[in-house]
């Protein structure tokens, strides 16, 4: 890639990556995510000492310690229990949502890529397909948020 674009960095090194940890995340974070016996805040706060542990120790690989990538743990510290536990915690419909968005971004990835659902004959029109497949499955999932989070009556 000769230059890294928004797609590329949300995506590709922000979402990818992540989704990719949570199918294989380190033992310390399952025993927090699984232990009934935690509370949620704990839990949280555990995780956000776990996960800054291993920042850190990412942090002291960089080659640049004050670029992107930095930054980017900056916002991994703090957004990372909650997601975390999301994916990995014991509340199973939250657990539910969270995949049901993970399977539309990967498919949202696959589809803006294929060659049957994005013309890639011009600019204008592969902005144009881009933009229906992300609205497409945006109100996909903002009707399953909606549905899932209103209050029963």
């Amino acid at each position: 890639v000769p230059e890294l674009g928004f797609w590329d960095v949300v995506l590709d090194y922000v979402l990818i990556d992540a989704f990719e940890e949570f199918s294989r995340p380190p033992s310390a974070v399952l025993a927090v995510t699984r232990n009934m016996f935690l509370s949620q805040s704990l839990k949280e706060s555990t995780l956000a000492t776990v996960i800054w542990s291993m920042l850190k120790a990412k942090r002291a690989r960089l080659a640049v310690p004050d670029g992107f990538i930095s930054h980017f743990y900056d916002i991994s510290e703090a957004v990372s229990p909650t997601i975390t536990l999301g994916f990995l915690g014991t509340d199973e419909h939250l657990r539910d949502l969270c995949h049901y968005f993970k399977e539309h971004m990967c498919s949202f990835i696959v589809d803006i890529f294929s060659l049957k659902k994005v013309r890639y004959t011009c600019l204008r029109e592969l902005a144009e397909d881009i933009r229906l497949i992300l609205e497409t499955r945006l109100e996909m999932v903002q009707t399953r948020l909606s549905t899932e989070l209103l209050p029963v009556a």
